[in-house]
């Protein structure tokens, strides 16, 4: 008996891959974004070039037609394709996306949680359509979230400045 154990791997997951398998033939046009975005991680994962790529062109759509799935889900989505080499074509489209309209993405809950090099990576462009007196205000405020600080800078002293510091370099 042969047990395959992928717990990074969700049921509807696996139940969609199997079903691929068997029968060659899938449909992600009603399924979640989540899905297909674990769908594509999965399919990376186990070397499934063509349901990685029909995959990765549902996610495209689903980001191009679906922009409040996207909004939403904008740093999650970011930070998983991000991980993945073959996801170039989505991972620069995700970015210019998200060029075109910093402003708002970077208001949202999530953003705080973007991983550091893809920030960087956003930051170092010269397509970023914000000022940038807004750029570093959310630059701090994520760093300040990075580092588990209080808010409140008034009540800070040597130790929480190196801190953010350290985060931010």
């Amino acid at each position: 008996m042969i047990i395959f154990n992928k717990p990074n791997i969700s049921p509807t997951v696996f139940e969609m891959i199997l079903k691929y398998i068997y029968t060659g033939e899938l449909n992600l046009i009603n399924k979640p974004g989540e899905d297909i975005l674990g769908l594509l991680v999965a399919s990376d994962e186990l070397l499934l070039e063509e349901l990685f790529n029909y995959s990765q062109n549902c996610l495209s759509y689903l980001i191009k037609e679906k922009q409040s799935w996207f909004q939403q889900n904008f740093v999650h989505v970011l930070n998983t394709i991000s991980k993945l080499a073959n996801c170039e074509k989505l991972q620069e489209y995700c970015i210019e996306s998200i060029c075109m309209d910093l402003q708002s993405l970077i208001t949202l809950k999530g953003f705080s949680k973007l991983d550091k090099d893809i920030l960087y990576y956003l930051l170092e462009r010269d397509d970023l359509q914000v000022e940038e007196t807004v750029i570093w205000d959310y630059l701090i405020k994520w760093g300040i979230e990075q580092a588990d600080l209080d808010n409140n800078r008034a009540n800070w002293d040597h130790e929480e400045y190196e801190a953010l510091k350290k985060t931010l370099i």
